[in-house]
């Protein structure tokens, strides 16, 4: 997996985004889903983030650093889906929606999570300097051993 294969996913989060918000607004229902605004411009955002190409070491700490990003956007979208449940209307069509873009925001969150994850392990990250410490000189072993005067006791 490239760095650009976040690309496609994060235009199509974002259009979904898109057309569900303005489903919501001409139904007057906006109010009550504010937090799936905030994941989806989280999920563009860093999704983004990860398609600019960046040397591999730093491409390793931003995917690092972005998988727990999307942990803590799925915990949202799974508080937002269980505010949806205790709060849903049967005679409304856009609770069910809601609680359908929900678990739809939830399976994507999903998806970049393990996408980031890959990203951040798949490069051998090797060091650079591989030089080696310098072992300090071992004694000559031919040499005599040192000799201890025995002292007299007093």
């Amino acid at each position: 997996m490239t760095a650009g294969a976040f690309i496609l996913p994060s235009v199509f989060t974002l259009l979904v985004s898109i057309w569900y918000v303005s489903f919501l607004s001409q139904a007057n229902a906006l109010e009550g889903n504010e937090m799936h605004l905030f994941t989806a411009l989280g999920r563009l955002f860093y999704g983004s983030l990860l398609s600019l190409p960046f040397e591999p070491l730093l491409q390793v700490i931003l995917s690092r650093s972005c998988v727990w990003v999307f942990v803590f956007l799925l915990a949202v979208d799974i508080s937002q889906a269980v505010s949806i449940v205790i709060s849903f209307n049967h005679f409304s069509l856009s609770s069910a929606l809601s609680l359908l873009m929900s678990g739809f925001f939830a399976v994507v969150d999903m998806f970049f999570i393990v996408s980031a994850y890959r990203l951040s392990v798949i490069g051998d990250l090797v060091p650079r300097c591989t030089e080696q410490p310098a072992r300090p000189d071992i004694a000559d072993l031919s040499a005599t051993p040192l000799r201890f005067i025995k002292g007299r006791s007093r």
